[in-house]
This record gives structure tokens, sequence and C-alpha cells, in this order.
């Protein structure tokens, strides 16, 4: 129907029939939106879907293979660090080992973190100094040199000693001469067991003004 037809149908139409019809007009053309929208929107989660399943399935490849070559070239350097220490005779104990090409303009560091950690044998040398530290706090001045010492022995928030704080807690033990004291450090000493937590590698390559510029190996350095 044309629109000059529709529009003599509705002035043949009282005001209320024809008002009817454009609500049924604008009902239906809402209704058609609506319909629309969620058709958009069922393609959106499928875009959305396709792209999650696509992206994971090539980062995940890419996440094994960074995995393998990270492992191949850290057992690499690693025999160079045994042979290293097998011809100088000299193990450092160095947890980081940095390699330099003959011309200097490339070099790979491989390395590991540790984190502080103790065997249960700490809490007994714990008690020893603070059985000593505490007999110490007779006036305000010793008061101050026991929450000093006393503040050495605070645990970090995983629940753990300190490593430089116990070397500092030993200068206080060996100016006291104390045996009581000297042997509590000790025992806590012995009880350090640092746990390694990362393997890491580096590789850096120097630019043309001498500064050495980082290979992005993680995908935010990318």
């Amino acid at each position: 129907m044309s629109e000059e037809k529709k529009k003599k149908v509705l002035l043949e139409l009282s005001e209320e029939e024809a008002a009817q019809i454009e609500q049924m007009r604008d009902r239906i053309a809402k209704e058609k939106l609506e319909e629309q929208h969620k058709q958009d929107r069922q393609a959106y989660h499928v875009l959305v879907k396709e792209a999650v399943d696509d992206s994971y399935a090539e980062l995940e490849t890419l996440s094994r293979q960074l995995a393998e070559a990270k492992t191949r070239v850290y057992e690499r350097f690693r025999e160079l660090i045994d042979l290293k220490v097998k011809l100088y005779g000299i193990d450092s104990g160095q947890r980081s080992h940095t390699f330099r090409a003959e011309e200097g303009n490339t070099r790979i560091t491989i390395g590991n973190y540790q984190r502080d950690g103790w065997l249960d044998t700490v809490d007994s040398g714990i008690a020893m100094v603070k059985e000593y530290v505490q007999s110490l706090a007779r006036d305000e001045e010793s008061k101050k040199l026991v929450e000093m010492v006393m503040s050495l022995l605070e645990r970090d928030q995983a629940g753990n000693l300190q490593a430089d704080k116990v070397l500092k807690l030993q200068g206080y033990a060996e100016q006291s001469r104390d045996e009581r004291f000297i042997e509590g450090v000790r025992v806590i000493r012995e009880s350090y067991a640092p746990v390694t937590t990362k393997l890491f590698i580096r590789a850096e390559k120097r630019n043309g003004i001498g500064k050495w510029i980082n290979l992005p190996l993680g995908i935010t350095e990318a």
C-alpha cells in the first residue's frame, strides 16, 4: 500500500482507530529492532568465542615453544658453567652467570631467583636469642637495645626471617660475647635453607651507542 493510500485510510478512520494502528506499527517496529539486537548480540558472542579459542591456541603454542627454548638454552649454559668450574677450579656459588660473545655485542645471562627459607630448628635459635635479650631490659636505654635486636627477628609477610637482618644480629652477638646469644644466632644461621623460586634467562644486545638493550622474551615486553 502506498503512503497516499495509507494516509487516506487513516483519514477515514476515527482518531482512536488511527492511534491503535500507529501503536501497532510502533510495537512491530520495536519488536523487529529488539530481534535484530538479539541476533547482533548472539553474533558478537560467537565472534568472542572464536577469537578466544583461536588466540588461546596460538598463545599456548607460543608458550610451549618458549618453555622448550628456555630449557634448551639453560641446559646448554649449565654445561658451560660446569666446564668453567673445572677449568678454573672455582665454584663461587653465585646465582647468576653472564656470558658474552667474543665480539662483545651480545650477551646471555642465566640464573635463579631465591627467597629466604628456614628449617624448623630456627625457632629454637630464636627462643635462645629472645631469652638473652629480654634479660637485658632493665632500664630505658637497655630496653631500646632490646627493641632494636628484637626487630631483627621480625618475619616478613611470608612468615620468614630476613637473612640480611640475621647477619646484623650476628654482629650484636659477637659484640655481646655472651655464649647463649652467640649460640642462638648460630642455630638460626645454620637453619637457613634458601628456596629457588624461578630460573631466568636474559638476552641483551649492544646498540649503536653502547647501551645494552634487553631482548623482549615476555608477551608484555614484546
